[in-house]
């Protein structure tokens, strides 16, 4: 018996049981727990990007993208690039 107890196998399957039981005695770490929290933040993160999006439609204000420097010529117009002025 005492070789059985010191085989990998045995040592192995032993922390895999040991894991088990740790994971079935904590609710938080049940499957259906984790999904849960994982759809509620998705859903407050695409809250709050519609709430932007609404804001910005309300107020006339333009989305922009993330590489745009945010100059904006006198005249209202946003600075021409250079694939655009080379046409």
């Amino acid at each position: 018996m005492d070789i059985h107890e010191r085989s990998g196998c045995h040592v192995s399957n032993v922390a895999r049981v040991l894991e088990f039981t740790k994971r079935a005695k904590d609710p938080t770490s049940h499957a259906d727990v984790q999904l849960t929290q994982k759809t509620t933040s998705v859903a407050e993160h695409t809250g709050s990007c519609f709430e932007t999006v609404k804001f910005t439609a309300i107020q006339n204000i333009a989305l922009r993208g993330h590489r745009d420097d945010g100059r904006i010529e006198p005249d209202g117009c946003y600075p021409q690039t250079t694939m655009e002025t080379s046409e």
